[in-house]
């Protein structure tokens, strides 16, 4: 707890480290000013109703879901340590963790902040910063070091991985974790869902995968093909998790973004390619 009253929960596991606040003074006046104060105007010129602490607008984990189906300039940055972005993550969320921006003791800066500059070069891109929930703090932290470092877009999932997980919303982990951490072979429950091309399936497959390919329950829009009934008539949508391996990224976050809102609440994306899958320890030694 600081002297601000703000906990840390620097980890990610229910451990907690004592961090300063941050002093974000200057970079909160400044955001004010762009914003014209606290009711800043949004795309289409409506009041932004977002709280904002310290200059960091705060995003429910709904409008990020949207933001990620259609903002390709948008930056999520995990700020949680290695360890637990490799147990799953936001779909394309980049792994910076909080200790690699600023000093836990002092809140001052490490090397300028360039952990974070050199993932984000764009100053002016919007960036959306979690952790591991409400007891942890250090994303508002991270957030408000973004603010003086000079990014003018920052924002803050409420509630982190955790609410976002809940939400039952997608989440991922690359195809080298998938393999590495280990989630192979899938729990009983689980599901491996290859949406490629038969052709490319008959090729080579993740051992145990169902092939239910994009074209048959996805158009090239994204829009369900008679609702999707080829996916849903496929696989379960129970307790278990369902592993979607696609053809490329685009691919994948359509597909993640189908299966969540068809009700299946523990959708997991394998960030990479079957080319990727064969470069794996489990790859290598599949029949």
């Amino acid at each position: 707890m600081d002297t601000d009253g703000h906990r840390w929960g620097g980890r990610g596991r229910g451990d907690e480290t004592t961090w300063p606040s941050g002093v974000a003074t200057a970079a909160f006046a400044a955001a004010c000013l762009l914003c014209g104060g606290f009711a800043c105007e949004g795309d289409g010129g409506e009041a932004d109703t977002h709280e904002v602490v310290n200059g960091v607008r705060q995003l429910p984990a709904a409008e990020l879901h949207e933001w990620l189906a259609g903002d390709p300039g948008l930056h999520v940055v995990d700020v949680r340590i290695l360890y637990d972005w490799r147990h799953g993550h936001l779909p394309g969320a980049s792994c910076v963790p909080g200790a690699a921006v600023m000093d836990h003791v002092t809140g001052e800066l490490v090397d300028g902040g360039s952990a974070l500059t050199d993932v984000v070069p764009d100053l002016r891109a919007r960036i959306a910063f979690y952790c591991s929930g409400s007891e942890c703090d250090v994303s508002q932290a991270v957030a408000e070091a973004a603010l003086r470092i000079g990014y003018t877009d920052v924002w803050k999932l409420v509630l982190g991985y955790p609410g976002w997980v809940a939400a039952g919303y997608e989440a991922a982990v690359t195809v080298e974790d998938y393999c590495s951490v280990p989630f192979f072979p899938p729990a009983a429950g689980d599901e491996a869902v290859d949406v490629r091309t038969a052709a490319a399936f008959s090729s080579g497959a993740i051992p145990g995968a169902v092939n239910v390919p994009r074209a048959s329950f996805l158009d090239a829009a994204g829009v369900p093909i008679d609702g999707g009934a080829a996916f849903t008539g496929a696989v379960a949508s129970d307790a278990g998790i369902d592993w979607i391996l696609a053809s490329d990224d685009a691919e994948l976050r359509a597909v993640g973004r189908f299966a969540s809102g068809a009700g299946y609440r523990n959708v997991r994306l394998l960030e990479g390619t079957f080319v990727d899958w064969l470069a794996t320890s489990c790859g290598s030694a599949a029949p």
